[in-house]
């Protein structure tokens, strides 16, 4: 069993507040929608945006890692480690 106890879950939120915390995060996982596109933007942490969204691979950040199951381990070891 794994251990989530610092992953969160913010429903009826606020834009404002649920926007902060996105940007704010360690880890921001992109919805495949455009909503979290713009907290990504300033997200100075880590972002994974979805593969095969041909919208999201045209604007992704440099930084961005694109989700893949069988290099995500690889990739977040090295953002970490940066």
């Amino acid at each position: 069993t794994k251990n989530f106890s610092n992953c969160h879950i913010h429903l009826d939120t606020n834009l404002k507040d649920c926007w902060k915390t996105l940007i704010n995060s360690d880890i921001l996982i992109m919805s495949k929608g455009s909503f979290s596109f713009i907290p990504a933007i300033y997200n100075q942490n880590i972002v994974i945006y979805n593969k095969g969204l041909s919208w999201q691979d045209r604007i992704a950040l440099e930084s961005w890692i694109k989700y893949n199951p069988n290099t995500l381990n690889k990739q977040l070891k090295e953002q970490i480690n940066d």
